[in-house]
């Protein structure tokens, strides 16, 4: 082979290992690439869960006070169903005793008035 010959056989050789060597590169950075971006993605996803998380917490945080709230609410409604009931028995404790006195003391002012 001439000379000439070898060093278009050395140039195509080293256009193919050119071209090789940046196919490899290429797809070695296309490699990094989709590692960065499942990294990317797994972080994205991890801080979601940690915001999911902490967003779930404050809501069952929110529901116990909101439950706590309501039976506080409830102890107190029941308190005072109970306080005028009391009251309500007290009153009429209070108009039964005093009927009798108010009925002989009716009739002691009707007989002085008869009198």
């Amino acid at each position: 082979m001439t000379e000439e010959g070898l060093r278009q056989l050395d140039i195509e050789r080293f256009r193919r290992l050119e071209k090789e060597n940046k196919e490899r590169q290429l797809a070695w950075n296309r490699k990094l690439l989709l590692e960065e971006q499942t990294s990317w993605r797994d972080l994205q996803s991890q801080l979601h869960d940690k915001a999911n998380e902490a967003l779930i917490e404050r809501l069952r945080q929110h529901r116990q006070l909101k439950e706590q709230h309501l039976r506080v609410k409830f102890a107190v409604n029941e308190r005072q169903v109970r306080l005028e009931r009391r009251n309500e028995l007290i009153i009429q404790r209070q108009l039964e005793e005093s009927q009798p006195t108010l009925l002989a003391s009716t009739e002691d002012v009707s007989k002085s008035a008869v009198t």
